[in-house]
């Protein structure tokens, strides 16, 4: 059904003579919706009653303890997550459980901030909670920012609401959206040069997960390079994003600073008891330990290969983004700032491609001077 309506909805929006924008589009979110409702609808369903369990992501039921544990006064980055998992997930039977990445928890804290309104008001309305409430409504937004940063509207809303694999990671559970929200909302403020505004939503999306790290330099080459930015500028956004970052990451850092460290820094670069095995495919790790080179819990600290290839990218983006000085080469800089990451992190997962996936498809059709 859904290749079905996908195929269709394409057939007559993409090639369509008519030029009826409004009609068009509101029969796109019509049938978006006759997807994602039944979607969304099965999805919780199957987890009321106990079925199909194992496909739900463990990220998302972390989250969701995280919520509830912080909720209570107890710090995220000090818990452990491994009953939460095995509670919702053991019945499966389908998965042995790795105590120690149950232990740590990978997300920043913005990721529970916006969760906790939605908790709150879900479990006194319907006693229950599931954070695809939030991942789709965000991604909907998302949909929507991107509609407004593009040309070629409607193609560019079928491809990114039906993207398979990003829709895969989506209803699993995948939380990625919530970066990708606020980089499309940095990149709009951006277009209409509300600055302020942009390194404010730029510093949320760093401040959910560090995957939009990269984007930060990036972002800050741009205003440094654009024609219409006025004398200090960048000093002055780069110190309120540093101003933001402390608000939002300082008081887990008093909190706990040694749990805080270890779960969102020292587990996800270090090797052996210290951290994360090597895991995925596509990286060098990866690579290397396919080959036999080295095992999958070397501590081999591959960071310190990223930062010298990434600075020379910079350095290269810099040169390059003067004489193009948009927001496609900003969204292309950001997608190889991902390849790069990529090439040297312990982990590459399916969801991290189906996240670079739709930055691809937003630069396939975002407006461009060049």
């Amino acid at each position: 059904i859904l290749v079905a309506l996908f195929l269709l909805s394409f057939i007559l929006f993409s090639f369509s003579k008519l030029k009826i924008a409004r009609i068009r589009l509101l029969s796109l979110i019509l049938i978006t919706g006759a997807i994602f409702l039944p979607l969304l609808s099965k999805a919780f369903y199957e987890r009321e009653n106990d079925l199909g369990k194992a496909d739900i992501n463990e990220g998302m039921i972390m989250v969701e303890f995280a919520t509830k544990s912080l909720l209570l006064g107890k710090n995220p980055y000090s818990i452990s997550y491994l009953e939460a998992v095995k509670r919702e997930k053991n019945e499966a039977g389908q998965k042995d459980y790795e105590i120690e990445d149950l232990k740590h928890i990978q997300y920043s804290p913005v990721v529970f901030w916006l969760t906790a309104p939605f908790f709150v008001v879900s479990q006194k309305l319907f006693d229950f909670f599931d954070l695809r409430i939030v991942l789709v409504t965000l991604f909907l937004i998302s949909a929507l920012i991107g509609y407004q940063l593009t040309n070629r509207r409607i193609l560019f809303l079928i491809i990114f609401l039906y993207n398979p694999v990003f829709l895969s990671s989506l209803i699993s559970g995948s939380n990625d959206v919530i970066p990708l929200t606020f980089i499309f909302l940095s990149l709009l403020l951006l277009k209409f040069s509300k600055i302020t505004y942009a390194t404010v939503a730029l510093s949320l999306a760093i401040g959910s997960k560090l995957i939009a790290l990269p984007f930060a330099p990036i972002y800050f080459g741009y205003l440094l390079v654009r024609k219409s930015s006025p004398k200090g500028l960048v000093f002055k956004q780069f110190t309120l994003f540093i101003v933001l970052s402390l608000v939002i990451y300082l008081p887990f850092v008093i909190w706990n600073f040694d749990d805080f460290l270890s779960d969102l820094v020292i587990y996800q670069i270090a090797g052996c008891s210290m951290g994360k095995p090597i895991s995925g495919f596509l990286g060098l790790p990866q690579l290397l330990n396919a080959f036999g080179l080295i095992s999958k819990n070397s501590t081999f600290p591959f960071f310190v290969l990223f930062l010298p290839t990434y600075l020379v990218f910079l350095w290269f983006f810099l040169r390059f983004i003067k004489k193009s000085s948009d927001l496609s080469s900003l969204t292309a800089g950001y997608i190889f700032s991902l390849l790069i990451f990529l090439a040297f992190t312990r982990i590459v997962q399916t969801d991290y491609l189906a996240y670079i996936s739709q930055f691809l498809v937003l630069f396939a059709f975002i407006e461009s001077k060049s």
